[in-house]
């Protein structure tokens, strides 16, 4: 049950630097549990003291066994709770897990007990940046001329992605210019730079940067991301997806991060895009049984069921998102769609005319209201909403035809004649155009016009009881 891309349900909704503005509560508490429940086993006995639990935390680490160091960990703040490193490494664990509540509190606890200032900036420019806190990484993120280059490098670049994240892309685009005058091998310059190309989709300039990127940082998992956003963006779907499957490769066992969790979502979308369903929902179902209630799962899974043609359970996910978040508009937009196909078009406009508020750019969604318009008989609010594309779409012979339908069954009819008449020479070879072009040339009396058009259309396409009875009527 395939739509077409054009009526802006399939399209890629989330741009990387904003990534997802869902709240993944439930999946993190699951993976927190995992890491912590073996903290309640007493310490005692281990003759270690606070400095040698955090050197086999730090060794665990190296395994990428995160349930043991966190263990350790807790164990070292239980003989000593000034614990810098503890809490840093601590901070570090909770933002690779996507707790980013506990990541902020745990980075400047570490900051208070005295460790390095510079990296607890860094941390915490990145916590606020993965909870789209953008505000504050400007307002409470400092960056001072005591810090390292690296460092103050890095914290510009984080800067630059809050500023992408606010839409300043004049800004960004300057302070990344800053941050790579002091170090422009530093990291997260390379990963502000590669945003903002992809944010004015300059995707050469982006892949090339990538692959300097990845140079320095073979094994990045943010960098990986970019790189699969980078080639979804190309059409390049293979490299897309095997860059998600490499950031999930290196998920530690049983256990799901940020990133992780952001490469099997991205996986799923790759693969409605490219109507491997079934796939899409092997992938997902795990995911669901970790956090059924999740937002984001709801909306993916709202998706994979509008496209395998389950309207019902497609509204089930996506009433569920919009309990918790009901101003998420790609939600509106795609519950908006599936109340089109049950026929609930009061319900449809009322959803997708909320969209459109919202991204009135987005012209596929604007067809899909104008449309959904028709089908209640409101034609003057159909050329309200199409008339603003009219402009600077010229030729979308799609757009031409629902403007010229509206307003001849709104009465207009010489302008609703224009404007089929100019949808047809947008597209000459749409069978079903020129038939309701004959069709108004009918209604209107001109009969050799429309049997003109139709005995045109006879020699084309051949015989056709349809447009053999037009032709009789006409």
């Amino acid at each position: 049950m395939r739509r077409d891309d054009d009526e802006g349900i399939n399209q890629r909704f989330f741009s990387y630097h904003m990534d997802i503005n869902f709240i993944n509560r439930a999946w993190i508490r699951q993976v927190i549990l995992l890491l912590v429940m073996a903290t309640l086993v007493a310490c005692g006995g281990s003759g270690m003291d606070d400095q040698q639990l955090v050197q086999t935390a730090k060794d665990y680490l190296d395994r990428q066994k995160l349930r043991e160091a966190v263990i350790e960990l807790r164990n070292a703040l239980q003989e000593n709770p000034e614990n810098a490193e503890a809490r840093y490494l601590l901070g570090m664990i909770s933002l690779d897990v996507g707790d980013l509540e506990a990541a902020e509190k745990e980075f400047r606890r570490a900051r208070k007990a005295g460790w390095n200032e510079e990296e607890t900036q860094i941390g915490l420019a990145r916590t606020l940046i993965a909870s789209n806190d953008f505000e504050r990484v400007n307002d409470k993120v400092q960056i001072k001329d005591a810090y390292s280059p690296t460092a103050r490098a890095n914290l510009y670049g984080l800067q630059a992605i809050a500023q992408l994240g606010l839409d300043e892309v004049e800004r960004a685009r300057e302070t990344v210019a800053t941050a790579a005058a002091i170090d422009a091998s530093a990291f997260q310059v390379f990963n502000a730079t590669i945003q903002l190309q992809l944010f004015n989709d300059e995707l050469e300039g982006a892949a090339t940067t990538l692959e300097q990127a990845l140079s320095i940082y073979p094994d990045n998992p943010e960098l990986i991301m970019l790189s699969a956003f980078t080639a979804e963006q190309r059409n390049d779907h293979m490299a897309a997806r095997e860059a998600y499957l490499k950031v999930i490769d290196q998920d530690p066992e049983k256990i799901i991060t940020l990133n992780g969790w952001k490469a099997r979502l991205g996986l799923v979308r790759l693969e409605i895009e490219d109507n491997n369903l079934d796939q899409a929902q092997t992938i997902l179902m795990p995911l669901f049984k970790r956090s059924a209630n999740d937002p984001e799962i709801n909306y993916f899974g709202g998706m994979l069921a509008f496209e395998q043609g389950d309207l019902d359970l497609a509204e089930q996910r996506l009433l569920n998102v919009l309990k918790l978040l009901p101003d998420h508009s790609e939600t509106q937009l795609l519950f908006g769609a599936v109340s089109y196909e049950q026929q609930d078009y009061e319900q449809a406009a009322y959803y997708i005319s909320k969209y459109v508020s919202a991204v009135p750019e987005n012209l596929g969604a604007r067809k899909l209201l104008g449309r959904t318009y028709m089908m209640f008989g409101q034609y003057d609010e159909v050329y309200t909403t199409l008339q603003p594309a009219l402009d600077s779409n010229t030729e979308d012979a799609d757009l031409l035809a629902l403007v010229g339908l509206s307003q001849f069954q709104s009465g207009n009819t010489v302008s609703g004649i224009e404007g089929l008449e100019k949808a047809v020479k947008a597209d000459p070879d749409n069978t079903a155009l020129r038939e309701e072009l004959a069709k108004a040339y009918i209604s209107t009396g001109d009969t050799e016009r429309a049997i003109q058009e139709l005995k045109s259309l006879l020699d084309e396409q051949g015989r056709s009881d349809q447009m053999e009875t037009l032709l009789v009527l006409a």
